[in-house]
């Protein structure tokens, strides 16, 4: 029972070494960074806890793993009173090498100024306060790919800006694995 107990503790950990080998081969712990622009903002309404907005967009991969390639998503986000707003993004990357990895981002962008109102955003006439809104979140990947299994057990964290007055979105992903 000890010898077994010990090969299991042994195999254990040469599976995390050679994930974590595997994850730097593949770049996970550099990450990679993304822009995007918001092509769409759909109001729900005030529901309990804040205003619920589903915040569609779209981008471009620049720099590091999956570079180069395209993305999209969608945030169902929460703004709360005091002008946070709860991220609950699902996105797909869509790489030259297979099926699209699927992304799941959940976080907080949390604005530097007062936000109006959250009435104020269901008017029509309502024009978003040219500001960088800072965020910083959790991220997961999905993937069925091979080269790409690391992605499944790794955390990522997120850091970046939101400006939706001009619909940009610009973020930086790096592996917690580090």
């Amino acid at each position: 029972m000890v010898l077994r107990l010990l090969m299991v503790i042994c195999l254990a950990a040469l599976l995390a070494l050679a994930g974590t080998a595997l994850a730097d081969a593949h770049g996970a712990a550099n990450g990679y960074s993304v822009e995007a622009t918001v092509t769409a903002i759909h109001p729900i309404g005030l529901v309990p806890g804040g205003l619920r907005m589903n915040g569609h967009f779209a981008g471009t991969i620049t720099d590091g793993l999956f570079a180069g390639s395209s993305f999209e998503g969608v945030d169902y986000n929460l703004m709360r009173p005091d002008g946070v707003l709860v991220a609950n993004v699902h996105m797909l990357i869509a790489i030259p090498d297979g099926p699209p990895v699927a992304v799941r981002i959940k976080g907080f962008w949390v604005p530097t100024h007062e936000f109006p109102p959250l009435e104020a955003f269901l008017d029509p006439e309502f024009e978003f306060p040219d500001m960088e809104i800072p965020g910083h979140m959790a991220v997961w990947h999905e993937t069925m790919l091979p080269q790409y299994a690391h992605l499944n057990h790794t955390l990522f964290g997120f850091s970046g800006t939101l400006n939706l007055a001009r619909g940009e979105l610009r973020w930086t992903v790096r592996s917690l694995a580090e």
